[in-house]
């Protein structure tokens, strides 16, 4: 049960940072944002991995090039685009609409996880589920083009 409480925590933390970037957005550029925020959990994250102590076994593990160094690459460059992406539809749209077509990413996770895992964690409850979040986005698209 801890899990649902850290992803609602997760959820209502991105909600705020989505307001704040589309207020910020008004006034300062998203690539600006973006390198500011990331420096900042630049330096968060380092006191974290050196203070936790697992910094060195790590980089022994990602300076070979192993098949963990190209995940992190391309995790690294994932998440440099679907930022780029989103303070891009925000800055177009508002925060509110690129959110709410934003929070399918999870169709799209057990897409991948299917698709390179052959793994398929869908339950009853959770195909259906996808489904309203999909008919949200179509009504949200819809609605979008009649105001």
């Amino acid at each position: 049960m801890a899990w649902i409480i850290y992803a609602l925590l997760a959820a209502i933390l991105w909600g705020g940072t989505y307001l704040m970037y589309e207020l910020l957005l008004k006034s300062v550029s998203a690539s600006s944002i973006l390198f500011a925020s990331s420096l900042g959990a630049t330096l968060v994250f380092l006191g974290w991995v050196v203070s936790d102590g697992s910094f060195e076994k790590d980089w022994q593990i990602l300076k070979k090039g192993g098949s963990e160094t190209n995940l992190l690459l391309g995790i690294t460059l994932l998440a440099v685009l679907a930022n780029f992406a989103f303070l891009a539809s925000m800055r177009l749209k508002n925060a509110t609409l690129s959110g709410l077509v934003e929070i399918t990413y999870p169709l799209f996770t057990a897409l991948f996880a299917w698709v390179f895992l052959k793994d398929a964690q869908l339950s009853m409850g959770t195909f259906l589920g996808a489904l309203l979040i999909m008919a949200g986005v179509i009504c949200i698209s819809y609605f979008e083009k009649l105001t």
